[in-house]
């Protein structure tokens, strides 16, 4: 089976962002993908699987421009592929994508055009204002080229009313940022509740 080891770090990280309530409202909220360096193929987590009972040989191999490499006979891959594989030409330094309908930062941001930093792990992590891009139909070429686009001026964003997506290096870095975005947008409705948020210093930032 190809990308065995890359296949069973989707599954664990799929069962991590479950944990954090990130992706397990409907059982499969959102879709991770990882891109191996040394041979450019592509895993990705496959349509209409449960994420917390997944295994690494439900998991989809395809090529950078989406064909199905791998695949169980029953498995195809996520919808959302061709935002995933378009992200992986896009970026040659991208080897990972976590996309999760979290509820926080899916909520919040269809009331902000963004989510401005209350803490430091949000500017560290990813971005002082995480974007937002008005809502576009999932799984279309249309959604992959704006997602691509506004990638390119933060490590995540989100879509309106859909949800977010994050990129990095490694799958690790990835996750962090999918999980403090969500944890910002967490902190930011609290805040909101009982008062208007003061928000990080324009005076911090972030380490060169």
């Amino acid at each position: 089976m190809k990308l065995q080891s890359i296949r069973e770090q989707i599954v664990d990280a799929c069962h991590d962002l479950c944990r954090n309530n990130l992706m397990c409202n409907l059982g499969a909220g959102g879709n991770v993908s990882v891109r191996d360096p040394e041979t450019g193929l592509v895993a990705l987590t496959p349509s209409q699987v449960r994420y917390d009972t997944m295994t690494a040989e439900d998991i989809v191999v395809t090529d950078v421009n989406g064909t199905v490499i791998e695949a169980l006979d029953h498995r195809v891959p996520t919808s959302e592929l061709a935002t995933h594989t378009m992200i992986y030409r896009e970026f040659s330094d991208i080897h990972a994508v976590v996309h999760a309908h979290a509820p926080f930062i899916t909520a919040v941001t269809t009331v902000e055009d963004g989510l401005p930093a209350l803490n430091y792990e949000q500017l560290y992590f990813i971005s002082r204002v995480l974007p937002v891009i008005p809502f576009v139909m999932p799984g279309t070429d249309e959604m992959a080229e704006k997602v691509s686009a506004a990638l390119k001026q933060s490590s995540a964003i989100v879509i309106r009313n859909h949800g977010l997506f994050a990129i990095g290096g490694s799958l690790a870095e990835t996750v962090v940022r999918a999980v403090v975005a969500e944890d910002a947008a967490r902190l930011y409705v609290y805040a909101r509740s009982i008062g208007q948020p003061k928000l990080l210093p324009e005076d911090v930032k972030k380490p060169a």
